[in-house]
């Protein structure tokens, strides 16, 4: 049985309550909804990005169940009896980190996972989207311009983000306010490069001061992420949370 070596682990979480306010609970004491969506990192020996599965029901202090983790082409994870997961998951605004061993694969009368009760949570409290500061390279698509048949796509910098936006650093031509913007960009969650791509809505729009002195159109646009899917609400907040216990002088 081998467990990740990973600063988000619950057992290695005590830097993590120092920094980010987190404290020890019971499972049962979250208040996870079934069908909730569950981030899981698989076994290192499998070498594969975080994955995704729902709550399908727990008994406190027996056993836990969850859907089958599936990878990015809907593929099942090929998991074994006895190894640990390490996961995470989100309620209201609260992140939360635990382990548990699998007991059984079932296959039938659908695959899913029989785990062990977690002994430890780890809970975080997060304030309505904290923002972080970051430096993600982000290929810009203008979807308004798109339906005017004058769509660029350009490149642009993300200087800082939270779960809800962005600051978004690129040319003038990106857009304008109240524009939809496509961001496509690759999030890197603890060493592995997780593709996204999320809409967003021009709020704000401002001349960079230092490149106007240097004779350049860049502008600093403030956007909001619009429809956004539970599972890339997920991966903003797991970055967010990360950076914020990774780098806490790199919140906002």
């Amino acid at each position: 049985m081998s467990v990740p070596d990973q600063p988000l682990s619950p057992e290695n979480d005590d830097a993590a309550a120092q920094t980010a306010g987190a404290k020890a609970l019971a499972f049962a004491d979250i208040g996870l909804p079934i069908g909730s969506k569950i981030q899981i990192e698989p076994p290192a020996s499998l070498k594969l990005p975080r994955v995704f599965a729902s709550l399908l029901g727990y008994w406190e202090g027996l056993s836990l169940l969850i859907t089958m983790p599936r990878g990015p082409r809907g593929e099942l994870i090929p998991l074994l009896e006895n190894e640990t997961l390490v996961m995470r998951a989100f309620v209201r605004q609260a992140a939360f980190a635990f382990a548990a061993d699998i007991l059984r694969v079932c296959r039938a009368p659908y695959p899913y996972l029989h785990l062990t009760y977690p002994s430890k949570v780890t809970s975080s409290l997060i304030r309505k989207y904290p923002r972080v500061r970051c430096k993600l390279v982000a290929d810009v698509f203008s979807v308004t311009a798109s339906q005017m048949g004058q769509a660029l796509p350009s490149v642009a910098v993300i200087s800082n983000i939270s779960a809800s936006g962005a600051l978004v650093d690129g040319r003038e031509a990106i857009g304008g306010v109240g524009d939809t913007l496509q961001l496509q960009l690759q999030l890197p969650l603890h060493g592995v490069k997780t593709p996204l791509t999320v809409q967003a809505v021009v709020r704000v729009m401002t001349p960079s001061s230092t490149a106007l002195q240097n004779g350049q159109d860049l502008c600093h646009f403030g956007v909001e992420f619009v429809n956004l899917t539970s599972e890339q609400e997920v991966l903003l907040k797991s970055f967010v949370y990360q950076k914020m216990v990774d780098e806490p002088k790199s919140m906002v």
